[in-house]
C-alpha cells in the first residue's frame, strides 16, 4: 500500500489504495482528509478557481500540481439489480491516474452519513452493521472488505444511469469541506465515548455550522484566484470597480460550471437552509415598504412591485398582480428574508389594515406609518427611485421588452443587496450579509449578464440546443442552480442547463441569423424596446423606459419661500426662537435632486400655508419629522426631512466628521462624435517623432454616488478629481487606448501612491466638518455666523471666554511683569461635535516655554485593573456607578509655570485692554504642567472637603468608609482619569452632587457610564442556577477597534500596503496560519517609514488588548518583540491581525461577574492530599513563610473575593532562541482582571523548568494584586487558586517530599513553594483543553482558540 497526502501546514494524509484486481472500488479511508476520484468516477462539475498541490507521502517522489477540485458520480449496483447513483462533492481529480477512488469518512460524516466500517473480527459489542446508512434511512449500502480494507464496488455511470431513473444519494455535502474543522455526526456508531463528548461539544459550539459556511480547503495549497475578476463583475453588474473588488472579497463564488464534454444532470445553488424564519433585529432590522405601480402588466400578470428595504441598502422586491396582494408579498418576505422588528409604510389601507395588519400582529412586527403627504420620510420611496433608475438603465442598454420589467426589478434589487459598498451601516460588507448574517454566494449572478444570449436545453428535445435571453436566477425552482430564460416564443422557461454564447459564437454568421430570427419571433409576441406590446400600447415617446412606472412623468410641485418674498418672513422667521437655535440650518451638503447629486444649503425650516413649522424635533432621528427648505447652486429649491439630511450628511463624512468623497464609483462610459478617433490620436513633431494628442473631448463617464444616484460627468472633470479611479475604470473596460485616455492612464497608474496623496491634499475639505464650515480664527467665525444668519460660533466663543477668563490676571500698563515670567502666545481653535454643536477653546502656546522641570509635567492616571476591580466591586457589593466629566478641568488648578501673554483681541477684556499684559494664573490648556497641576488640586480638595483618602496601591483611586441603609459596611470609591470621574457608591447622586459643588460638570455628562477610557460599558444581567438575576457590568473595545481599523486602512492606502492573507472574512485566527513563526521570518527589513507604521500598529494593538481584546494578546506579544527592526513579513502579519479584528469587531464582552469559581478538586494520585492540607504540611519546610499583611492596610469591608489564576507555558516555543513563553489569566471571582503573555528571559531545558518560571511570574502578579485589593479594603477569602496543566509541577510544587534535581530553576521553585507554605497560593491541576492560559502561550487553530476565548469573553 502506498500513500499520498495533501500539502498543508499539518501534512494531513490521504491514503491511495492500490488494489490491482477486481472491479472498480470506492475505498473507505478513515485516515483521509479529502476524497479522491479515480478512473471509475464520472465528472459532473468542476469548482472554478480551486486547484491543489498534492505531495507524495514519500519525499523522494515528485508532487502533483494543479489538481482540480471536482464533483463526481459513481454507479452502484446492489445485489437485487437496483442501480443507485453515488455522488461525491468536493474531491480531488485523479480520474486519469488512479485505478480506484477514495471517500473520506469524516467528509461523509459531515453530511450526516453513518459509516460503520468496523470488521466483525474486532466488533466486541456485536453491533457492527458494516454498512453505509444515509440520513433519511432511505438507502443502506453494504460495505465489502479486501483484507482489512473496506470499500464499495462501483462502476462508471452511463448516460442511461444518469437520465433520472436511478435514485441519487450524496455521500458528501454540497457545501464546502474544511479539514481544519473535522465534523463528527451524532449517529456514527464507531465513535468512542470520548468521541461522542467531542461531537456534542462541536455541535454545541456551532463548529459544524461554521464548517458549512466554509468553501475553501484550508489544509490544501490552492490558488487564491477568484472565479470572476473585478473588471468583469463591474461590467456585468454595472457597478464601480472598487465596489466590485469589495463585493468579491465579501462574497463566495461556489459556482460549478457546465462541462462541454459530458452530460450535466445536476447543478448547485446558494445555500438557503439558513434563510427561513429568521428574526431580524437591531437597527437594520427596521424595514420599510412601499408599493410601486407599472404602466403595463408584465408577462407574469404583475402590475405592482412591493419593495421592502432597510437603512443599510438591503432591498427585496416581490412583484404582485394587484394592490390587495400586498400581504402575499409580505408573507413572501417573511419566509425568504425574515421577520423584521418594525415595518414602516404609508397610510394605504392594504399596508395598514386587512391581512397585512394581521400578519404583522401575528409575528409581533411593530407597524409605523408616515405622516400624510410626506413620502420622502419612507426610505422605500428613495430606494425605489434608485432601483427604477437602474432598471431603466439595464433594460434600455439591452433593448429589453418593457413587459419584462418585473424580472428586471428582481434582478436589480438582488444586485443592490449583494454589492459591498462603503455604506455606513454595513462596515464594508454586503447589505445581504448584515441582514441575513452569512456571506452570500453570488454564483448565480456571475454566470451571465442581464439579457445575455444563452443556449439552453429544450425539454421537448433534450439533444437540441435552443437560443434564449437570460432573465436572472430562479430561486424558488428546482434543487439546482436554475435560471429564467426567455424563449423565441416570448414565454419564460426555468432551466438549469444554461450557457452564455462565447464571443466566437456571437460573431458566427449562422448564429447572427438565428438571433435575428429569434428577435423577430419574440417581438411579435412581446413587442420591441419601444412598444410594450404590438397591440395594446403604443408609446409616442422615443424612450419608453422613462415612463414605465406611475409617477415617472410627474413633477412634484412645491412652494418654496425665500427670505425676500415670504409673506410671513418678519413675523415668523427672524423672530422664531426655534429656528434661531436649530443646528441643522446653514449646513452645506450634497443631496439627490432632479436625478442628480447636487450640493445645497439648508436655508430654513419648512412651513405650512398658515406659517406654522412642519414637524417636530426628536432625540431619535427616525422620529424627527422636521422638514427643511434647501437651496441648490443652480437656483432650484427642494424640501427634505431632517432624517434624510442627517443620513446624507453622515454618509458624506468620515468618523471625525471630515467631508469625504461622495463618489461611489464609475459605472459606465459613452464616447460621442466629438471624440478624436484612434487614427487621429497622434501628432507628428517637426523632428518626425510621434506624440499622443492631449485631449479629453467627447468622453463622458457615468458616476454613482453614495446615495445610489448617478450622473454623467465629462472626463476632464473626473480626471482631475479622481484620476486613479478613472484610469482603473478605463483599463477594466479596455478603453485605455482611446486617445482621450492613452496619453495619461499609464503614467497615473505607475505613480498611483504619489498621486493619491497629492489629490487628497488638493481636494480634501479640511475647513468642513459635518457639512459645517469650521473657522480658522475669530474673525472668520463671525463671518460664517453672518452668512448663516445665526450666532452659533459667536455663542461658542463667548462660552469659552466666560470659562477661560479666570485663567488670566490682567496687568495695568505700569504694573511689573512677575520675575522670570516667559512671554508666550495664545489662540482659539474651533471644532464641531457629533451633535452639530459648535465648540471653541482658548489654548496657550506652552511649547514656547522650555524651562519647565520634568517633575512638573508628570501626571499619573488610574490603572486599568483598578477600573476593572471597581466595576466588579460595584456588582459584588450591590452599589451603583455614576460617571461624570469635569468641565474645563485644568482651569480649576493654579498654574505652576510663570508665563504671560499680550492681549491681542477684544474678547477677553474688551477693546480698552487690548495690548495689555495678562499673566496666566490657572493651568490653561496647552501648558506643559497643566495636567500635573490639575491632578494635585483635585486630590487635595477631594481629600479635604469630601473626606476621601488616596489608596496607597493606586494614587488615582480615592476611598472612603461607607455604610448602606441596611447596615452593610463597604468602601466607596472615586476613580479619576484626568477629568473623567467614576463614583462607586450606594448613593452616587449625593457624591456627584458634592463634586459638582467643587467643580463645574459638563452638561449631560453625569450618567451611568456607557464609555469609559475608550471602552464600551453596559449593564449586564446574570442568571444563577436558581433563576435569580444579578446585575453586573461588562466592557468591550468595539468602538476603539472600529476606529483603529479605519486608521489602519488609511495607513495602508498612504503606504501602498495590501492584505496578503487569502483567508475568507470569517477567519477566526489573527495570523494567516497557526504554523506561522515570526522568528523564522526572512523577508527584507522594513525601511524607516514602514518601521514607524509597524510601531503605530503595535501601539494600537496593545491598547486594544488593554481594553479587553485578549484574543489577540499572544500574537501581538510575538510581534512586539520586533519593534526595533521589523521585517516586511512581520508587518504583513500585523495587518492580518487588523483584518481579523475588522471582521470580528464584536469579539465579545468582558463580564465583571461577581460570582465565584466552583473548583472541583480531583486527586492526581490516590495518596494525594487536598491542596489546603498540602500547604499546611509545606509549612514545615518553610516555617518563616507567612502571608504578611501590608502596613497601613485599611479595614476590610464588603463581601470577600477569591483570586483565581490560570498559568501555562510553551516550552522552547521560539524555534530560534528556544525561549519559552508564559501565559497567565487572573480572575477576581469570575471577573477577568489581568492577562499576561510574554517571552521568558531564560532558556529552560525542560517543560518542568519553563512551567515553574511561569508559576513564579504568576505568583509575583498575585502578590501585587493581593496588595492592591487589601489596600482598597477588599477582604480576601483565602489563598489564590492557581490552575496549572503540568502534573509534575503540581506534584513538585505541592508535595513536601518532592525534591529538586536541577538547580537552574531553584529560585522559581522555592519562590512558588514558599508562597504555598505562606498560604498565598494553592495549586490545582487543570486539563490543557480548558486551561485558558494556553491561549496566551502558542498560536492555536480556530477550533482550539474559540472555546478558550469564550471562557473569558461573552
Amino acid at each position: 500500500m502506498s500513500a499520498i497526502h495533501v500539502n498543508s501546514n499539518k501534512y494531513n494524509t490521504i491514503s491511495n489504495i492500490k488494489i490491482k484486481t477486481g472491479e472498480g472500488r470506492l475505498g473507505i479511508d478513515s485516515h483521509a482528509d479529502m476524497s479522491c476520484a479515480g478512473k471509475h468516477a464520472r465528472i459532473v462539475g468542476i469548482e472554478e478557481g480551486q486547484t491543489s498541490t498534492v505531495y507524495p507521502f514519500d519525499d523522494s517522489m515528485k508532487p502533483t500540481k494543479e489538481v482540480k477540485t471536482i464533483h463526481v458520480a459513481y454507479a452502484y449496483d446492489d445485489p437485487n439489480g437496483q442501480t443507485t447513483i453515488l455522488q461525491i462533492n468536493h474531491c480531488l481529480d485523479f480520474t486519469n491516474t488512479m485505478e480506484h477512488s477514495i471517500v473520506c469518512t469524516n467528509q461523509a460524516r459531515a453530511n450526516n452519513v453513518i459509516i460503520n466500517d468496523c470488521p466483525k473480527l474486532f466488533d466486541q459489542t456485536n453491533t457492527s452493521t458494516q454498512s453505509i446508512i444515509f440520513p433519511d434511512n432511505s438507502n443502506e449500502i453494504a460495505i465489502h472488505f479486501h483484507g482489512p480494507v473496506p470499500y464499495i464496488p462501483i462502476r462508471y455511470p452511463t448516460d442511461d444511469d444518469l437520465d433520472g431513473s436511478c435514485p441519487t444519494v450524496h455521500l458528501t455535502a454540497e457545501e464546502g469541506w474544511n479539514m481544519d474543522l473535522i465534523p463528527l455526526s451524532h449517529n456514527v456508531s464507531s465513535l468512542s465515548n470520548q468521541d461522542s463528548i467531542l461531537d456534542t461539544y462541536l455541535m454545541q459550539n456551532d463548529l459544524l455550522e461554521r464548517l458549512h459556511d466554509t468553501i475553501y480547503l484550508s489544509g490544501i495549497t490552492h490558488k487564491s484566484e477568484k472565479s470572476i475578476r473585478p473588471e468583469t463583475l463591474a461590467s456585468m453588474w454595472n457597478i464601480s470597480l472598487e465596489n466590485a473588488r469589495r463585493t468579491i472579497d465579501n462574497t463566495t463564488q461556489r459556482n460549478v460550471r457546465l462541462l462541454s464534454n459530458t452530460s450535466v444532470y445536476r447543478r448547485f445553488k446558494t445555500l438557503t437552509h439558513q434563510r427561513q424564519y429568521r428574526q431580524l433585529g437591531g437597527y437594520l432590522g427596521k424595514f420599510s415598504s412601499d408599493t410601486f405601480k407599472a404602466k403595463i402588466r408584465s408577462t407574469r400578470g404583475n402590475l405592482y412591485a412591493q419593495l421592502f428595504c432597510n437603512r443599510g441598502n438591503f432591498t427585496h422586491v416581490v412583484p404582485i398582480p394587484k394592490k390587495s396582494s400586498a400581504n402575499a408579498a409580505l408573507d413572501h418576505f417573511l419566509h425568504h428574508v425574515g421577520i423584521p422588528n418594525e415595518m414602516l409604510t404609508d397610510g394605504a389601507l392594504e399596508l395598514t389594515r386587512s391581512e397585512w395588519g394581521k400578519t404583522c400582529l401575528q409575528h409581533n412586527i411593530i407597524q409605523n406609518t408616515t405622516e400624510p403627504h410626506t413620502p420622502k420620510i419612507n426610505p422605500a420611496e428613495s430606494q425605489g427611485g434608485i432601483l427604477k433608475r437602474r432598471i431603466r438603465h439595464i433594460m434600455r442598454s439591452t433593448n429589453t421588452p418593457v413587459r419584462l420589467w418585473d424580472y428586471a426589478w428582481e434582478y436589480a434589487s438582488s444586485i443592490r443587496s449583494l454589492t459591498a459598498t462603503t455604506h455606513i451601516q454595513n462596515l464594508g460588507v454586503t447589505a445581504f450579509e448584515t441582514v441575513l448574517g452569512y456571506t452570500p454566494n453570488i454564483s448565480e449572478y456571475i454566470q451571465h449578464k442581464w439579457f445575455d444570449w444563452v443556449w439552453f436545453n429544450d425539454p421537448d428535445d433534450p439533444d437540441k440546443q435552443r437560443l434564449g435571453r437570460w432573465l436572472g436566477p430562479a430561486h424558488s425552482v428546482g434543487q439546482g442552480m436554475a435560471f429564467h430564460v426567455l424563449t423565441h416564443k416570448g414565454n419564460v422557461m426555468t432551466r438549469s442547463t444554461v450557457v452564455s454564447l462565447s464571443r466566437k459564437e456571437l460573431e458566427d454568421d449562422s448564429n447572427k441569423i438565428r438571433m435575428t430570427d429569434y428577435t423577430k419571433s419574440m417581438e411579435s409576441t412581446l413587442g420591441n424596446y419601444s412598444h410594450a406590446t404590438s397591440k395594446l400600447v403604443d408609446y409616442k415617446n422615443d424612450d419608453p423606459y422613462k415612463q414605465m412606472f406611475e409617477g415617472d412623468d410627474e413633477i412634484e410641485e412645491m412652494e418654496y419661500i425665500t427670505s425676500n418674498d415670504s409673506p410671513y418672513h418678519d413675523d415668523f422667521v427672524e423672530n422664531s426662537s426655534v429656528e434661531a437655535t436649530d443646528k441643522i440650518l446653514g449646513i452645506k451638503l450634497s443631496l439627490p435632486h432632479g436625478g442628480e447629486q447636487l450640493e445645497g444649503k439648508i436655508i430654513s425650516r419648512k412651513r405650512d400655508s398658515f406659517g406654522n413649522l412642519i414637524g417636530t424635533d426628536h432625540s431619535n432621528p427616525s422620529q424627527d419629522t422636521r422638514m427643511y427648505d434647501v437651496e441648490f447652486g443652480d437656483g432650484d429649491y427642494g424640501s427634505y426631512s431632517a432624517n434624510t439630511i442627517i443620513e446624507n450628511l453622515h454618509a458624506q463624512v468620515d468618523d471625525y466628521g471630515q467631508t469625504s468623497s461622495l463618489l461611489q464609483g464609475i459605472i459606465n462610459f459613452r464616447i460621442t462624435d466629438e471624440a478624436i478617433p484612434k487614427s487621429r490620436g497622434w501628432t507628428t513633431l517637426p523632428s518626425g517623432v510621434k506624440k499622443r494628442k492631449v485631449t479629453t473631448k467627447g468622453v463622458e463617464l457615468e458616476v454613482e454616488f453614495i446615495d445610489g444616484s448617478s450622473s454623467w460627468v465629462p472626463l476632464k472633470d473626473l480626471k482631475e478629481s479622481n484620476p486613479i479611479e478613472t484610469a482603473e475604470f478605463a483599463v477594466s473596460r479596455q478603453i485605455q487606448d482611446e486617445p482621450a485616455f492613452a496619453w495619461w492612464v499609464t503614467h497615473v497608474l505607475r505613480k498611483r501612491t504619489a498621486i493619491i496623496k497629492r489629490v487628497n491634499m488638493r481636494t480634501a475639505k479640511k475647513s468642513m466638518k459635518f457639512g459645517i464650515s469650521v473657522p480658522n480664527d475669530i474673525d472668520h467665525a463671525r463671518k460664517l455666523d453672518e452668512q448663516n444668519g445665526n450666532t452659533f460660533w459667536e455663542d461658542a466663543i463667548n462660552k469659552e471666554v466666560a470659562n477661560v477668563k479666570i485663567a488670566f490676571q490682567l496687568l495695568e500698563h505700569n504694573e511689573p511683569i512677575p520675575v522670570a515670567s516667559k512671554l508666550i502666545s495664545y489662540h482659539f481653535i474651533f471644532d464641531v461635535k457629533f451633535d452639530l454643536t459648535r465648540k471653541a477653546r482658548c489654548v496657550a502656546g506652552g511649547h514656547q516655554n522650555k524651562n519647565v522641570p520634568a517633575q512638573c509635567t508628570y501626571a499619573s492616571v488610574v490603572s486599568r485593573d483598578s477600573v476593572r476591580i471597581a466595576f466588579l466591586l460595584a456588582a459584588l457589593n450591590d452599589v451603583n456607578i455614576l460617571a461624570g466629566d469635569v468641565g474645563n478641568a485644568y482651569l480649576n488648578a493654579p498654574a505652576k509655570e510663570r508665563v504671560h501673554v499680550t492681549v491681542r483681541d477684544n474678547l477677553l477684556f474688551g477693546p480698552e485692554n487690548k495690548g495689555k499684559t495678562a499673566v496666566i494664573v490657572r493651568a490653561l490648556y496647552g501648558l506643559k504642567s497643566a495636567g500635573n497641576s490639575w491632578r494635585q488640586h483635585f486630590a487635595t480638595r477631594i481629600r479635604e472637603e469630601l473626606g476621601y483618602k488616596t489608596c496607597e496601591a493606586d494614587q488615582d483611586v480615592y476611598m472612603k468608609e461607607a455604610t448602606k441603609p441596611d447596615g452593610t459596611k463597604y468602601w466607596a470609591y472615586i476613580i479619576v482619569y484626568v477629568d473623567d470621574v467614576l463614583c462607586v457608591n450606594h448613593d452616587t447622586k449625593t457624591t456627584m452632587d458634592q463634586i459638582s459643588k467643587l467643580y463645574r460638570m459638563k452638561e449631560g455628562s453625569i450618567e451611568t457610564p456607557k464609555v469609559y477610557l475608550g471602552a464600551n460599558i453596559k449593564e449586564w444581567k446574570l442568571q444563577d442556577a436558581d433563576g435569580e438575576f444579578t446585575k453586573c457590568y461588562a466592557s468591550s473595545s468595539n468602538t476603539y477597534a472600529k476606529e483603529a481599523v479605519r486608521i489602519v486602512e488609511g495607513l495602508m492606502l498612504e503606504n501602498n500596503l495590501l492584505f496578503t492573507s487569502t483567508r475568507r472574512k470569517g477567519s477566526k485566527s489573527p495570523f494567516s496560519s497557526s504554523e506561522y513563526r515570526p522568528e523564522l521570518e526572512n523577508t527584507p527589513y522594513c525601511n524607516d517609514e514602514l518601521t514607524t507604521v509597524y510601531q503605530n500598529l503595535m501601539g494600537m494593538l496593545r491598547w486594544m488588548i488593554e481594553l479587553g481584546r485578549i484574543d489577540i494578546l499572544h500574537e501581538s506579544s510575538l510581534l512586539s518583540q520586533y519593534m526595533a527592526a521589523p521585517r516586511s513579513g512581520h508587518l504583513q502579519q500585523a495587518l492580518n491581525i487588523f483584518k481579523y479584528i475588522k471582521y470580528n469587531i464584536t469579539s465579545g464582552w468582558l463580564i465583571f461577574d461577581p460570582l465565584d469559581f466552583d473548583i472541583d478538586w480531583v486527586p492526581i494520585r490516590p495518596d494525594e492530599l487536598h491542596p489546603i492540607e498540602r500547604a499546611r504540611s509545606m509549612k514545615e519546610l518553610y516555617p518563616d513563610s507567612e502571608d504578611m499583611l501590608p502596613p497601613k492596610m485599611p479595614e476590610p469591608r464588603g463581601k470577600p473575593v477569591n483570586i483565581n489564576v490560570f498559568v501555562d507555558s510553551d516550552h522552547a516555543g521560539n524555534v530560534v532562541t528556544r525561549r519559552s513563553h508564559t501565559g497567565i489569566m487572573i480572575f477576581v471571582n469570575m471577573a477577568p482582571i489581568q492577562w499576561y503573555s510574554k517571552k521568558q528571559n531564560t532558556i529552560e531545558t525542560s517543560t518542568f523548568g519553563a512551567e515553574f518560571i511561569a508559576l513564579k511570574i504568576a505568583t509575583e502578579l498575585i502578590e501585587s494584586l493581593q496588595y492592591k485589593l487589601r489596600m482598597m479594603g477588599v477582604p480576601l477569602s483565602g489563598p489564590a487558586r492557581v490552575m496549572c496543566d503540568n502534573q509534575s509541577v503540581v506534584i513538585s510544587g505541592s508535595f513536601p517530599e518532592s525534591t529538586l534535581k536541577k538547580k537552574h530553576c531553584s529560585i522559581a521553585y522555592h519562590k512558588v513553594r514558599e508562597a504555598i507554605a505562606g498560604e498565598k497560593i494553592l495549586i490545582f491541576y487543570e486539563n490543557t483543553l480548558t486551561n485558558i492560559a494556553d491561549l496566551f502561550t502558542k498560536v492555536l487553530t480556530a477550533n482550539k482558540r474559540w472555546p478558550l476565548i469564550q471562557g473569558v469573553l461573552s
